[in-house]
């Protein structure tokens, strides 16, 4: 881990290489320091081959970063100098994150290549990681070997792994009775959280079970709903109330073009969309609305329906709609509009990584401890959270930077699924909003959903911005698909008491 303080030093050296390093064939060794932050820019960077000539620098805590990194850039090109590491390397760290980033690219072709490395690995740590990694690359082969893996029911490390790679094979829909049991086993004999957590998951995946029963709603008219929601003040307070009718459509669709806020506005246009086929005179006032969320909802439901000649939508008028997006700020609603344009052209779907538009800055991380704290004032009470410097860099900058201006005061959360986030941040309270940058996903080896976790909210690798979310407890699902850069350290109760249209009422930079 980083000392208390990023060296100015190597920041300096840092900004120097990153400069005129380009040429260089190799990179100077840096013996006897940190090379951290030289590695954190390159990764941001997305600098396969400069990344590349550190796999075999003779300083181990080089070694260890470079490898690290492709858990974030995800580069096809480092796959083969990856699995070398992965065999070869003398240091155990080196082999862990080599197994870490193998699986972050979520290759079925990489699936034999880890096993095979499993049975030559001695070393526990690297063995979970394996496992983990196995998961995530999961093909048929990989139920047979999840089922011959003999693993000690005390053994709390390999049976962390072992659930989570089991887990990802399920989510592939990869799923043994023996596995099960195994975990099961495990479970009970250590009492461990997670692995209780994955043998309840498991096993409700199995019997499936259905999910909570939809509270009864009832049918309301115009005019009775108009009324009643009157006395509201807010425009979470009165989606609150709508979730306990029934409104027809016609209700939603006079609804979604009043003054009440973009929260409440798009969630009736939402709910107007979810009620069957589309008014196409509501499609054609939510596409000229100039409202992004509006546009990317009508959007998504045409192309749902393939409904492009009745509402006169064709590729022309698509691609106008995308020429007037204001990127990278509105790349959501980009996507949307790309997946509709990817359907008429008949070509499938490729997510589009943002261009890079938002560099760390430096200068302000050379004044960072290692871990930084922060309180978050909402309405329901009181947090601290810490921000890990060493593990997200970036995402750390930005977001304290955003809490130096003041930005997240008075924001909402406008979001609430139980069991799983709350999640707040966003400039228009919608969950649409952002401002006109993106950051790269900066994943982790080292830090793992849990409750409490904080991570930031994406519509795709390398498209972090403002809005971040809080865990309720284990959500293995997320990890490595979000970057984790902090953690509630104190006020861990007050998660469970956030709603939908609770205020951040300040975040503030404590010592």
């Amino acid at each position: 881990m980083l000392s208390k303080k990023i060296s100015l030093l190597f920041i300096f050296l840092s900004t120097i290489y990153i400069s005129y390093g380009q040429s260089k064939s190799k990179p100077k060794e840096v013996m006897g320091s940190d090379c951290r932050p030289i590695i954190a820019e390159l990764q941001d960077k997305r600098n396969t081959s400069l990344l590349l000539n550190y796999f075999t620098s003779k300083n181990e805590t080089c070694r260890i970063l470079a490898v690290q990194a492709f858990g974030s850039v995800q580069d096809t090109f480092a796959l083969p100098a990856l699995i070398q590491r992965l065999n070869t390397d003398n240091s155990i760290v080196v082999r862990t994150m080599a197994a870490f980033s193998l699986g972050q690219y979520r290759k079925s072709s990489l699936c034999s290549d880890l096993m095979k490395a499993y049975t030559n690995e001695k070393a526990s740590v690297v063995k979970r990681s394996l496992l983990e990694a196995i998961g995530k690359c999961a093909t048929a082969e990989a139920l047979p070997f999840f089922e011959s893996v003999e693993i000690g029911n005390t053994d709390i490390e390999i049976g962390q792994g072992y659930a989570k790679g089991v887990f990802f094979a399920a989510r592939k829909n990869f799923k043994s009775d023996a596995c099960l049991e195994k975990i099961s086993k495990m479970a009970f004999a250590t009492k461990d959280p997670f692995m209780l957590y994955t043998e309840s998951v498991l096993m409700r995946t199995k019997n499936k079970l259905p999910g909570p029963l939809p509270l009864s709603k009832r049918p309301i008219d115009g005019k009775a709903c108009y009324d009643s929601l009157k006395q509201y003040a807010s425009a979470y307070q009165k989606v609150k109330w709508l979730e306990n009718y029934l409104p027809s459509n016609a209700v939603y669709d006079s609804m979604a073009f009043s003054k009440e806020g973009h929260f409440f506005t798009s969630y009736c246009v939402e709910q107007s969309l979810a009620n069957g086929v589309a008014n196409s005179s509501f499609l054609k006032r939510c596409l000229e609305s100039k409202n992004l969320s509006f546009i990317a909802m009508a959007v998504e439901k045409i192309q749902k329906d393939s409904a492009w000649e009745a509402n006169g939508v064709d590729l022309i008028y698509l691609k106008k709609l995308q020429s007037r997006i204001t990127m990278p700020q509105d790349y959501e609603a980009w996507v949307e509009i790309e997946k509709a344009v990817c359907q008429l052209e008949h070509r499938k779907y490729q997510y589009i990584v943002p261009e890079f538009n938002h560099p760390i800055d430096w200068k302000y991380a050379k004044k960072l401890q290692a871990i930084e704290k922060v309180q978050i004032v909402t309405t329901k009470g009181t947090m601290v959270m810490s921000c890990y410097v060493n593990e997200a860099p970036g995402s750390v900058v930005n977001f304290l930077k955003l809490v130096d201006q003041g930005y997240y005061n008075k924001k909402y959360f406008h979001r609430m699924v139980l069991d799983f986030v709350v999640q707040g941040g966003c400039p228009r309270g919608d969950g649409w909003g952002a401002l006109n940058w993106t950051q790269r996903s900066e994943f982790s080896s080292v830090l793992n959903y849990k409750k409490g976790s904080v991570g930031l909210a994406s519509a795709g690798k390398d498209s972090e911005g403002v809005q971040f979310f809080i865990t309720h407890g284990f959500t293995p699902s997320l990890d490595g698909r979000y970057t984790i850069f902090g953690e509630i350290t104190q006020g861990l109760d007050i998660i469970d008491l956030l709603q939908i249209g609770d205020m951040i009422i300040s975040i503030q930079r404590i010592q």
